[in-house]
């Protein structure tokens, strides 16, 4: 661990509350000027540090920026390895980098930028420099394979609960995996399994979940779609919170408090929607979401279809059905 993350993890553990230089250099048998020129290093950095000639350092506030120490300070569950980048090409594409690794906790890789973020069906994410939580939770679910889909419902549910309990903001689920605020998106949730087919179980599973949290410029091809929370917000705290709903709805499985949360949070039930299937455009009614996760449609023509993939669109006007 380099220098000036140990300085950090002291001032952490010691938030608003002086700690000598002279207990920083012993605890890192390092020079007290060494600890003077690291400080101001962080400082310039962004960090809130206060420094006395009589008492010494103190870090009274916590920091906007996104870092490894200020998201586990708002952590419940502290048994994580993390890892944070200014730039790389995408969180889910990193993760596999980590996959395979022994450990059994959870590990999580965050990125300030992706220049080539993803979503389903290959579709681009875009994540512009520290202006969302672009971020991937890698973990070892105790879980058969048929249950995957409820881990994307879970991450959902778990999005949605933590934006509503930093910032009060109320937001809906399109069916699978996106998150909407006021009829436009601003996330969503792209999950990579790796399977054991012997056993049927997920060996690991890599959650991806992309949030527009200040972005204000979109590309002309979705601008008309996308959209930002436009909060002020702490990023670390909301990373924090999303992390600890994640593990603890996972750790308390439970498929039916999942896809009754899921259903009160679903944004297309009794509205009009249409999906493709066969190269034909379908519209219908989305009217139920299955105990397995799975929407029922209703055409015009009393034609039942269960959807268990696939992307849908959500339809303003009144359309010829079938």
């Amino acid at each position: 661990m380099e220098i000036e993350e140990k300085i950090l993890d002291i001032l952490y553990d010691n938030f608003n509350i002086y700690i000598s230089g002279q207990i920083i250099s012993k605890i890192l048998e390092i020079s007290r000027m060494s600890v003077s020129n690291y400080i101001k290093i962080l400082k310039n950095k962004g960090y809130n540090i206060s420094s006395s000639t009589n008492k010494g350092y103190i870090l009274y506030q916590i920091p906007t920026t996104i870092s490894k120490q200020s998201i586990n300070y708002f952590l419940d569950n502290k048994n994580i390895n993390m890892h944070i980048y200014d730039a790389i090409d995408s969180t889910n594409n990193k993760s596999k980098e980590y996959i395979s690794d022994k450990y059994i906790k959870p590990s999580v890789i965050i990125a300030k930028k992706q220049t080539d973020g993803r979503g389903r069906f290959g579709k681009f994410f875009y994540s512009p420099d520290n202006t969302g939580i672009y971020m991937s939770i890698i973990i070892s679910p105790n879980m058969y394979i048929k249950n995957s889909s409820y881990i994307i419902m879970a991450t959902a549910i778990a999005v949605c609960d933590a934006i509503k309990q930093i910032s009060n903001t109320y937001t809906k689920i399109k069916w699978i995996n996106d998150i909407f605020l006021d009829e436009k998106k601003i996330g969503g949730i792209l999950t990579e399994a790796f399977s054991n087919f012997e056993t049927g179980k997920i060996e690991k599973i890599i959650i991806g979940i992309g949030l527009n949290i200040s972005t204000k410029y979109f590309p002309q091809n979705i601008i008309n779609i996308a959209t930002s929370l436009n909060i002020s917000i702490n990023k670390n705290i909301l990373i924090a919170k999303i992390i600890d709903n994640i593990l603890n709805i996972l750790d308390n499985f439970n498929k039916k408090d999942i896809i009754m949360k899921y259903r009160s949070l679903s944004m297309i039930l009794d509205k009009q929607i249409s999906f493709i299937l066969n190269n034909k455009k379908i519209y219908g009614i989305a009217k139920d979401i299955t105990d397995n996760g799975e929407l029922i449609v209703i055409s015009q023509n009393k034609n039942i279809y269960t959807l268990n993939s696939g992307e849908i669109s959500i339809e303003i006007s009144k359309k010829n059905y079938e």
